[in-house]
């Protein structure tokens, strides 16, 4: 070999190691904190894995709320260099424009681009952003879940809501949280300095649980008809507010529970809070008549009257401390039977004064009332009942005929159904089942609270409603082909610090068939002011949603069975 080509050789090894060397320099001593947090940054790290929240179901397996896949785009501003460009390209996919994809862009730090969108539009969107020449580690994705609510409104004082990081904050959501929200899992995946992260099948992970399915006693058809009826009713006389409630009086089971107007789950409605309130459980009202089962009860079931005595002169009034109290309309000389027919105040006074207030407290708390029904719903009040001690003559005289004292929708409904069934006070509920997969893990039974004594009596109170619906206030109850017990209420409401302003409650609560009670229905219709009376106002309400019962495939057997 010639000198001169060993020469080049010699040379071209000495640069080589130059360049090495260089370029060793310049990795270590410039550019080594760089690399030095680049290498930092390819990490492993643990990441949640977030369960599908249970289903909530109405008692025939139609869909109430459930969730469902949903992918959101994010970046980092510092991730996007060229953000014109990316915004021009980000643009193109249709679902965001130029100027909007540009602001978020520019926005500092940590951004969201396009959120909830589903899992085919996001294989799209990668394809257009791979098409567009949009770098990969230029954004992320993240994997959400939306619960939806396709009978919102109707349902949504039941089913609840949620917070942002999916917790219950009302309803079953709420009370049924543990059940719904299934239990997170994690996995080890190794992440990048782009942005990106990377997992391998041999890194440690657990799989989440998803959470369990609820099934209601709630019939989506009973629902409906109730919903449509009761918010027919609030709008034709133009009140603030009504609700209703349907229940099987030999179970407990609530089949229906309405509230009209109410809130929009899922959007944070910011309607007035009276209308977040599930009001069927926790609208404390002054009942007026419908209460006066208690104190008819109470009177025959001690003896004190027969159904056929006189209990009210031709005068039809009666003063108490200095406080006249007078019947609506002049009925002459009335006898038990007939005072509860007709809804006599002066009837009810009387027969409560016979009873003597510490009795007729007794009665009431018999009943119920000035206790929690213990429904598995959040947010139940108990009423307003002050205990007998504090009653002047006038208070308990008031009671009599459903003034000074507040029940609740549920409470009323819990108390008729005793009446219904023969006696017996059942605990409502409202939940039928949790299922996990396939496997039924809870199923709700049947609970007495208490037996209310004396079936001879509530027989005949039974008949009592039976004709207030045939020809007293409730006639407008009435539904064809079958017998119905009711009563009809028109009571006067107290505002805090105001006292009495000439609003009322109308109501009517009842029960059909009368010889075998199926369905116990609770009407109330808060202020209404283009009537007044309740045999105007809630019983025609009560009468139509009846009759369209008695008309329904599922409920025909059911109504006319044993006649």
């Amino acid at each position: 070999m010639s000198e001169k080509r060993l020469l080049v050789i010699k040379l071209f090894i000495i640069s080589m190691f130059f360049i090495i060397l260089v370029r060793l320099m310049y990795v270590q001593i410039i550019k080594g904190s760089y690399y030095y947090k680049r290498a930092k940054a390819i990490e492993l790290k643990k990441v949640v894995l977030e369960p599908s929240r249970g289903k909530i179901m109405d008692s025939e397996g139609v869909t109430l709320a459930s969730s469902y896949e949903t992918y959101s785009i994010f970046t980092y501003n510092s991730w996007v260099k060229n953000k014109g460009f990316m915004a021009r390209q980000i643009a193109k996919t249709g679902l965001i424009s130029y100027e909007e994809a540009l602001r978020k862009l520019r926005k500092p730090g940590f951004n969201w681009i396009i959120r909830g969108v589903g899992k085919n539009k996001c294989r799209h969107i990668v394809r257009d952003i791979n098409r567009y020449g949009i770098k990969s580690d230029s954004l992320g994705f993240y994997k959400d879940r939306i619960r939806v609510y396709p009978f919102n409104r109707e349902f949504s004082p039941i089913i609840g809501d949620l917070s942002e990081d999916n917790r219950g904050l009302s309803g079953i959501e709420y009370k049924y949280n543990n059940f719904l929200q299934g239990e997170r899992g994690w996995a080890v995946f190794q992440t990048h300095p782009t942005g990106g992260i990377y997992a391998k099948s041999n890194y440690p992970h657990k799989k989440e649980k998803d959470g369990d399915d609820i099934i209601l006693t709630i019939d989506k058809n009973l629902q409906d008809l109730v919903y449509s009826e009761v918010k027919k009713a609030v709008e034709k006389y133009n009140a603030k507010g009504g609700c209703g409630i349907i229940m099987d009086p030999n179970t407990g089971d609530v089949l229906a529970m309405v509230n009209y107007p109410t809130f929009k789950a899922g959007i944070g409605d910011t309607i007035e809070n009276y209308y977040k309130k599930n009001r069927a459980i926790s609208f404390n009202f002054e009942p007026g008549s419908i209460f006066k089962i208690v104190t008819m009860f109470g009177a025959l079931s001690n003896k004190i009257v027969k159904p056929g005595d006189t209990l009210v002169d031709s005068t039809g009034k009666i003063t108490v401390d200095r406080i006249m109290i007078r019947d609506a309309e002049e009925h002459g000389i009335l006898t038990v039977n007939q005072s509860f027919y007709v809804s006599s105040n002066v009837g009810m006074v009387r027969l409560a004064q016979k009873l003597g207030k510490e009795k007729f407290y007794s009665y009431i708390k018999l009943f119920g009332f000035g206790s929690k029904t213990g429904i598995d719903l959040p947010g139940e009040e108990k009423g307003i009942l002050r205990s007998p001690r504090r009653w002047k003559r006038i208070d308990f005289s008031t009671i009599a005929f459903g003034q000074g004292i507040a029940v609740t929708p549920i409470q009323i409904t819990v108390a008729y159904a005793a009446i219904a069934n023969g006696g017996r006070l059942l605990k409502p509920h409202i939940v039928k089942e949790v299922k996990r997969g396939d496997k039924i893990i809870y199923k709700r039974k049947k609970e007495i609270i208490r037996t209310i004594p004396d079936r001879h009596t509530i027989d005949i109170l039974k008949n009592m409603l039976v004709t207030v619906v045939d020809s007293g206030t409730g006639r407008n109850a009435r539904i064809g082909g079958l017998k119905v017990a009711g009563k009809t209420g028109t009571a006067q409401q107290s505002e805090p610090g105001k006292g009495y302003d000439g609003s009322i409650v109308s109501s009517f609560v009842g029960f059909f068939p009368a010889e075998h009670p199926q369905f116990v229905l609770t009407i109330v219709i808060d202020r209404p002011k283009k009537a007044r009376f309740a045999s105007v106002v809630a019983a025609p309400c009560f009468g139509k949603i009846g009759n369209k019962i008695s008309t329904m495939r599922p409920y025909i057997e059911k109504v006319f069975a044993r006649r």
